[in-house]
């Protein structure tokens, strides 16, 4: 009896060990980051961490990790590395920094889809939804093809903006757009090519259709 009693509950803990979702890991998530493969979310906090890089002109490359909030204002943020500094060096003396931030916040990893160059729009698995770039705005496209507008993206001249990529995960009620601002031949007059993180939330349902409008048969009634 008692060795199948033992048997019975290595059994029981090997099934709730398999059925639990595995715990986050915050040092692989704040090091992918900082490599830009993932964008943090915090549904508590109602923030995002990000990595934006920056160059000095014939210096080199820094890299900063800044906390966004719901508005994509910036309400937090700590340097990685300077342009003089030794990138891999620096970058691991950071993480551990940031992983115990992401963890005390609760963050969720949104993972990276690129977006082409010059493609209009882009559909995300991830939430299941299509996402559309027109006129400096961010869209949703419904399911009988209507725009639902997100986000409006603030440019000013000499720059030009377009979408680089998005970041998403499945059942989180939010995702970031990349959105990288160019300033083309104005970069010879001191203009640097700057990369914005728009937080936008997923609309649960589209507009209703216009009059004489259906659904298509077998679509459903929201976007996800």
């Amino acid at each position: 009896m008692r060795r199948i009693s033992i048997a019975f509950s290595i059994a029981a803990l090997l099934l709730l060990s398999a059925a639990a979702p595995a715990a986050p890991n915050f040092l692989a998530m704040a090091s992918a980051v900082i490599d830009g493969c993932v964008v943090a979310y915090s549904a508590t906090q109602r923030r995002i961490a990000a990595v934006v890089r920056y160059q000095v002109e014939g210096t080199g490359e820094g890299c900063d990790v800044v906390f966004l909030d719901e508005k994509s204002k910036r309400v937090d943020s700590f340097a990685v590395h300077d342009v003089q500094d030794d990138a891999a060096r620096a970058t691991e003396k950071v993480v551990p920094n940031l992983a115990s931030r992401l963890q005390a916040g609760a963050y969720v990893a949104l993972d990276k889809s690129a977006w082409p160059a010059d493609a209009p729009d882009l559909l995300v698995p991830a939430v299941g939804i299509k996402l559309k770039w027109k006129r400096n705005q961010i869209l949703a496209v419904s399911a009988v093809g209507k725009s639902i507008p997100l986000k409006k993206v603030e440019v000013l001249a000499p720059f030009r903006a377009a979408p680089v990529a998005v970041y998403a995960a499945t059942g989180v009620p939010v995702l970031v757009v990349a959105v990288e601002q160019n300033p083309g031949e104005a970069y010879l007059e001191g203009y640097n090519v700057v990369t914005e993180m728009h937080l936008v939330r997923i609309p649960e349902s589209p507009p209703p259709p216009a009059r004489g409008e259906r659904l298509p048969a077998g679509q459903p009634a929201d976007l996800r």
